[in-house]
């Protein structure tokens, strides 16, 4: 992008999409008072076309811009961001406010006015809303913190709109009687200091026009958050009103509410939590002195999950047990809430044990099924989008990825685009804490699952920008193909032709496998895709994307020339394969399996591919597994922005292009010590959980994710250093993106494949107990009933032997055995309780 340096004067254009020139008190008088502004104001005011507006003129009062390019290679002083100088002045917008006038009356009325630095005030076009334009200062912030302090310090804070932040922003001029306050000093103050501190934020790409002060994102977040709950409260309005319109309104609601009667009794999904406990009580076992403080841990830390992780309300259900009632009676109370309270702040479930489960099924109640909408509502995908936004600024492409995509849709986002961008870095290797003396690859199995009509197709356009490369040369590598095909069969009728030399079949990499891809030619290409990379031969990816995980799944049932089932379960850890047949075109040989592939579909086409049936096949727990989140009937959070959407693509495409040529091994120890940590302290919490394997099967292989996940917006991050010092060093903020993929992953796997763990290791343990025999033969039961010292007279009673002398043999096949020992004469000791 070329950018010069101008004077840092406000700014104007005489159209939305025109260049900007610096702003005079003429143009802005001339315009302000030109018949056409006052006409087009007056006819978006009665028509509210957004069309009428879109014709006035606008200003910039915040930045002048430097030369850029636009789309269509103009260059020109365009309202761009990343060639934006800050002028020292910020903008406030106060939108959809009834009573305009009297909020402008009620500043400038202010004894302090003269104080605050405002140089302009003017009623917007819409004719309900303010502009407000201000001296920012320094000391308060960027352009966001200043307006939410300026608008604190007026008492309209509750009415500013956030949106409102960017430094290429532009605001429609008014018409002459809508500006209520002017100071000329507006088209002449500049203050280019504000622009060293603050303007790189601006210019930067993405852009960071957030606040930076701590108070004014909280500010944000709960603003978030209010909206959120006034846009549930505003849709279950509506739903009541429905049913009013279509049933007709109760008898209770025309004359008034009735007050329910609450139970004083605490419940679970109306099951009181006492039957819950006591259910739980007779699974484990009524325990006994010296073990009653630990069944009370280990009960209390099962039940928190059910009880919101609230320790008073811990501490009264066990108040209710026998056993817990005798320590208080001991020790007093406090043994019991202190007890709580450590449970509560070290909790090791996050969901119900199997022991739970149980108890929970035999005191009625009723758990919700897998994959319902009860059940994916545990998933915070809003809580992991807040997380995302925070590292937005940190990382290049991790907001473009999301860019019109409602915000509970960017966890599945960061998966599909960090498997691309790392599937283009093929040619990277890292360590990793498990056999640490290996390279290991950056290899993705990635499921993205929603409902029709989701919105599933966000991973479409990730596919088109991102794998751009690597489909290029795809292409041309097919273009040979069938080149080679017709020459060949063009031959076969010739008689002249087949005289001439043999045609060679074309040797170009082609590494994009569409799911209907014969094995022949996905191992051919597969073996093909070789490079020499820092002296060494390295094989290439090759890459899968479907967007209907049906059509994939289809494929493979349509026999073993298209299943690709084993190499789905290979390619996790490149594992080694291959294949001997006698078809002269078939490869022969073996070979490791390198492919990354990344479907979409829904909660139908994930039970073809993934159920009770073939969960044993270990391919789960190496799926990457991102739910979509419940559909949203707000139509307007739908539209995205073409602006916001191009931007986002130009920057996403020039990374895909960095990417595809980078190689090496990535310096990404610390993220390694991160999912050693992580997995480590899962490992310890499964053990607690009564060796809980399910859990432990689901954990393994979640550190895995944690390094591929991060490590393509890892390594552009330190793209810049890693030019200049030849490496780059992983810091605290990268090992937080780390930390937030594994809690995806996990949570994940449990959302998904949790219940299948769970019954996998159930009927494990059921087929054990069928096929073990529980018959004891005679002369075990006798010598069970030995005493633990005897003498042969005592053997041969026991053993129903009538003549002592007689028991020889039997006593010293016991001896050889090791499950007797001989004392002295005729004395004898068990070593063993059971044969």
């Amino acid at each position: 992008m070329l950018q010069t340096t101008t004077n840092n004067f406000a700014t104007c254009s005489n159209g939305l999409y025109e260049p900007m020139t610096e702003m005079t008190a003429e143009w802005f008088d001339g315009t302000t008072k030109c018949a056409s502004t006052s006409e087009l104001i007056n006819a978006y005011r009665s028509t509210k076309s957004a069309k009428k507006k879109s014709q006035l003129p606008v200003c910039c009062f915040q930045a002048s811009f430097g030369l850029s390019i636009n789309k269509v290679g103009v260059e020109a002083t365009w309202r761009e961001s990343t060639a934006s100088h800050l002028t020292g002045l910020a903008v406030i917008d106060l939108d959809h406010v009834e009573n305009p006038l009297e909020i402008v009356d009620c500043i400038l009325g202010r004894e302090d006015f003269s104080e605050l630095g405002i140089l302009l005030i003017y009623i917007t076009p819409s004719g309900q809303g303010i502009k407000i334009v201000f001296i920012a200062r320094p000391e308060w912030g960027n352009l966001m913190d200043n307006q939410y302090e300026m608008a604190q310090l007026l008492g309209v804070l509750a009415v500013v709109d956030s949106g409102c932040k960017d430094a290429a922003r532009a605001s429609f001029v008014p018409k002459f009687d809508d500006v209520k306050f002017l100071d000329e000093s507006l088209f002449t103050y500049s203050n280019p200091a504000y622009d060293e501190q603050y303007g790189d934020l601006y210019r930067k790409k993405p852009a960071k026009s957030g606040p930076t002060q701590k108070k004014w994102k909280d500010y944000e977040k709960e603003l978030r958050a209010k909206k959120k709950a006034e846009k549930a409260a505003k849709e279950s309005k509506a739903v009541d009103a429905i049913l009013d319109r279509v049933f007709g309104k109760s008898d209770e609601s025309k004359n008034g509410p009735i007050a329910p009667v609450e139970s004083t009794e605490p419940a679970y999904h109306g099951v009181p939590y006492a039957k819950i406990a006591t259910a739980l009580v007779n699974e484990l076992g009524e325990p006994q002195t010296g073990d009653r403080h630990k069944t009370m841990m280990q009960m209390g830390n099962m039940l928190s999950v059910i009880c919101d992780n609230n320790p008073q309300l811990l501490t009264t259900i066990m108040q209710g047990l026998p056993f817990v009632q005798s320590l208080i009676n001991e020790r007093g109370l406090q043994e019991v809430e202190r007890a709580m309270s450590y449970i509560t702040e070290n909790s090791t479930y996050i969901y119900p044990s199997k022991e739970l489960k149980k108890a929970m099924k035999t005191a009625g109640v009723k758990e919700p099924e897998r994959g319902s909408n009860d059940d994916l509502a545990q998933l915070p995908l809003a809580e992991w989008a807040d997380k995302i936004e925070a590292l937005m600024p940190y990382y290049p492409c991790l907001r473009e990825i999301c860019v019109g995509l409602p915000r509970e849709v960017w966890p599945a986002a960061v998966f599909v685009g960090a498997a691309f961008f790392g599937t283009l870095m093929t040619r990277c290797t890292y360590r990793y804490w498990f056999k640490p003396n290996e390279k290991k690859r950056l290899n993705y199995c990635v499921l993205i699952i929603g409902d029709p009509a989701s919105g599933k197709s966000f991973a479409v356009r990730l596919d088109k920008l991102i794998l751009a490369p690597i489909k290029n040369q795809s292409s041309k590598a097919s273009d040979a193909v069938n080149k080679y095909k017709r020459e060949t069969m063009a031959r076969s009728t010739s008689t002249k032709a087949q005289d001439q030399d043999a045609l060679q079949k074309p040797t170009e990499i082609d590494r994009y496998m569409i799911p209907r891809t014969a094995n022949g030619v996905f191992i051919e290409n597969m073996v093909n895709a070789k490079e020499i990379v820092n002296g060494e031969e390295m094989n290439l990816h090759m890459v899968t994307f479907d967007s209907e995980l049906t059509n994939s799944t289809k494929m493979q049932k349509s026999g073993s020339w298209i299943d690709k089932t084993a190499m789905e379960l290979k390619a996790f850890h490149n594992e080694e394969d291959g294949q001997k047949y006698a078809n002269e075109k078939s490869y022969s040989g073996f070979f490791n399996v390198y492919w990354n592939f990344v479907y979409t579909g829904t909660p139908d086409s994930l039970d073809d591919k993934v159920n009770a049936r073939t969960f044993g096949s270990g391919l789960a727990t190496r799926l990457a597994t991102i739910p979509m989140p419940e559909p949203t009937f707000d139509l307007e959070s739908l539209m995205v922005q073409a602006n916001d959407c191009t931007e986002a693509d130009i920057t996403i495409s020039e990374w895909a292009e960095k990417l595809n040529s980078r190689y090496g091994e990535l310096p990404l120890d610390k993220l390694s010590q991160c999912t050693y940590d992580w997995t480590a302290n899962r490992m310890k919490i499964a053990e607690f959980n009564n060796k809980d394997k399910a859990d432990l099967m689901l954990i393994k292989r979640v550190g895995y994710y944690g390094m591929n996940i991060p490590a393509p917006f890892i390594d552009m991050r330190h793209w810049n250093e890693r030019e200049q010092n030849g490496t780059y060093e992983v810091d605290d903020i990268d090992v937080s993106f780390c930390q937030l993929i594994l809690d995806i992953q996990y949570r994940c796997q449990h959302h998904f494949y949790g219940s299948l763990a769970y019954n996998y290791y159930d009927n494990q343990a059921r087929d054990k107990a069928a096929n073990y025999t529980c018959h004891t033969s005679r002369f075990a039961q006798c010598f069970k009933m030995l005493p633990d010292k005897f003498s042969r007279q005592q053997f041969a009673k026991t053993f129903d032997i009538a003549n002592p002398d007689s028991c020889g043999k039997q006593i010293d096949g016991l001896i050889k055995e090791g499950a007797i020992v001989r004392l002295k004469r005729d004395s004898y000791e068990k070593k063993v309780v059971n044969l």
